[in-house]
Parts: C-alpha cells; structure tokens; sequence
C-alpha cells in the first residue's frame, strides 16, 4: 500500500500520481493532497473524523473526500489511487494521521528526504 503526497481520481484528468504509481507499480494506492485541484466540497465539521465528499461540479461525480484528520485543523483531500476503496482510504488515512494533518508515513518520508538533501548538498 502507498499512500501518495498528491492525488489519485481527484486530479482534473481523473488521472493523478496515485494512480500512475498504483498502475505502474501494480499496488493499491491512496492519493492524499493538501490542496484541492478539482472540484466542489463542502467544509466538513471542525472535529477530527469529520468529511465531506469532494464531487466533479459538472457531472456530480464522487472524486475523493475532503478528511478533518486534526480537530481544528485543515483538512486533506483523500482520493482512490489504484485497487483500493474510497472508504478504506480514508479510514487509512485518518487512521495514520496520529498526531498531525498527514498521514505519519508521509511525515517520515518527507523528513528523511529533507535529511537526505541536506546530507546532499553539506558534501
């Protein structure tokens, strides 16, 4: 299981790198952006669990759901990548989401980058 810094079906080509990975990779993938690049939600309640559904403003089309990991705090934007279900991953994500707005998979990876980079350019 991925779970990707960007998004899966909840991409304006219906397309995202979840989903690119998941097929390229042939593994379940979840999308989980910070900021939404398609589509209309309504701003889920202010308590951790809280969602709305993020929909195509045209068609109606569920594209992801918009996820209050944090009382209180933004929301992220969750979306099926590849061979996972919209509720899984939303669960997942919260699920993961311990201390923080994201996923603690994606703070670990994200903190190893930066420690990888500064290792990088130190040399």
């Amino acid at each position: 299981m991925l779970i990707c810094d960007g998004h899966g079906r909840a991409h304006p080509r219906r397309f995202g790198l979840a989903c690119h990975l998941g097929v390229e990779l042939d593994l379940p993938t979840i999308g989980c952006g910070k900021t939404r690049l398609t589509g209309h939600y309504e701003s889920p309640a202010a308590e951790r669990g809280a969602f709305s559904s993020l929909t195509d403003e045209q068609t109606g089309e569920q594209l992801g759901v918009v996820l209050r990991t944090q009382t209180g705090i933004n929301p992220v934007f969750v979306s099926t990548g590849h061979r996972v279900g919209l509720a899984s991953a939303a669960q997942l994500v919260l699920d993961l989401s311990i201390t923080a707005r994201l996923p603690e998979t994606t703070r670990q990876a994200d903190a190893y980058a930066r420690q990888a980079l500064l290792a990088a350019l130190a040399k």
